[in-house]
């Protein structure tokens, strides 16, 4: 099982404990679904992306929210700033977390 981590807001935190998360909004060409990152070895790898997000502010403090996904289940794998379809690519879970990880710092 690949694991993931999903951050959102404390205002949330309730939410998510009752119901789970859902896909939010419409993506790119009808695609739907929760932005996630691959827990990685490194602690600063998988949670940098933090600062990134806290740049456009939350409600409230930050959430950690560990997703499990099975090795085979296909993800949309590419960089959250770049929405062009041609600049991602679906994976099976267990790739997409190969893929990221020999990025390293180049996210």
């Amino acid at each position: 099982m690949a694991v993931f981590v999903h951050l959102t807001s404390s205002a949330e935190e309730r939410r998510v404990r009752r119901a789970g998360l859902r896909a939010g909004g419409h993506g790119q060409d009808g695609a739907r679904g929760v932005y996630c990152f691959p827990v990685l070895p490194s602690y600063a790898l998988t949670h940098q992306w933090l600062r990134e997000l806290a740049r456009f502010g939350t409600r409230g403090a930050p959430v950690a929210v560990a997703v499990r996904l099975d090795d085979a289940q296909p993800v949309l794998v590419g960089h959250y700033r770049d929405r062009a379809r041609s600049a991602q690519a679906t994976l099976p879970a267990s790739e997409a977390v190969r893929c990221v990880a020999a990025l390293g710092l180049g996210l």
